[in-house]
């Protein structure tokens, strides 16, 4: 098997905050933490090597079928380097922008879209508009979404990644 083959079948990743290589098993990731004390190519030749023998090459993790699913997968893979309230507070966001857009297929994404749910979100118990500063917010939980699709190969070009958010300059009292 060539080194190609091996580093597509097997990456380094950081999971729970510590330096990881990650394989799939079916459509599950598995996590082996590197041990900082020794080689990192020597380790995953090692983990290669035990995954030939228990059953041959892992297989590659099919795409989720749903919107619900990738954004279950973005949402644990969040969890992973900041806290659950920051990942539900992030996804909520997602989801609001969603429903108010009516976008229920990941490609259907588009800046005009996610611009105009968020203009017309209200806050969650009043019937007033968004903060200037929970807008930025709102728009860049959803980049941060596409470029995570795109990185991860759920999408094949982000859609938001020439959208310019400009940054909110607000004072706070």
């Amino acid at each position: 098997m060539t080194k190609k083959k091996k580093k597509d079948a097997i990456k380094q990743a950081t999971h729970r905050g510590k330096p990881v290589l990650r394989y799939y098993v079916g459509t599950t990731a598995r996590y082996r933490v590197i041990d900082p004390t020794r080689d990192v190519d020597e380790q995953f030749d090692e983990l290669w090597d035990e995954i030939r023998a228990g059953g041959g090459r892992p297989a590659k993790p099919q795409p989720p079928k749903s919107r619900e699913e990738i954004l279950d997968l973005w949402y644990r893979d969040m969890r992973t380097s900041t806290s659950d309230k920051d990942a539900q507070q992030i996804l909520l966001r997602v989801q609001r922008t969603h429903a108010q857009a009516e976008i229920t297929e990941l490609h259907a994404i588009t800046p005009a879209k996610i611009r105009t749910a968020i203009d017309e979100l209200k806050m969650v118990h009043s019937d007033r508009p968004l903060s200037d500063q929970t807008r930025h917010h709102y728009a860049k939980a959803n980049k941060q979404l596409t470029r995570w699709c795109t990185i991860e190969k759920y999408l094949a070009d982000d859609p938001l990644t020439d959208w310019n958010i400009s940054g909110v300059t607000e004072e706070r009292h």
